[in-house]
């Protein structure tokens, strides 16, 4: 049974509201992006989507060049999922081959003497 204490719902308050603090600032980079430099930077800030993100988006993975962008991000996502895939490969693998051994392979363990029995009366 659950008990319920007062102090309960000023827990869960406080961990609404740091959920929600987090969340809002990743809302708030996300609209930033898809925004122009001069309205992002000015005073005037957005609450909803801009008309840019799929602009920059394309420009962002497709590594067209702007005056920022150095890095062919399209590239290093791709080489973050090959790694990624072999990775969780390898160990899929390993945990597998491991099952198998415990199966096939049981463990006895050689009996020891007892401490009891005197074998030399």
């Amino acid at each position: 049974m659950v008990e319920h204490r007062p102090w309960n719902d000023i827990i869960g308050l406080r961990l609404r509201r740091s959920a929600y603090s987090c969340r809002l600032s990743g809302d708030l980079a996300l609209i930033a992006s898809t925004h122009d430099a001069a309205t992002v930077v000015g005073r005037q800030h957005a609450a909803c989507a801009g008309g840019h993100a799929l602009e920059k988006l394309l420009r962002a993975v497709l590594c067209r060049r702007g005056a920022l962008q150095r890095e062919p991000v399209g590239r290093l996502l791709f080489n973050s999922l090959v790694s990624a895939t072999g990775i969780a490969a390898g160990k899929i693998f390993i945990s597998i081959l491991s099952a198998y051994a415990v199966v096939v392979f049981p463990l006895s363990v050689p009996e020891r003497p007892r401490s009891g029995s005197s074998s030399s009366r």
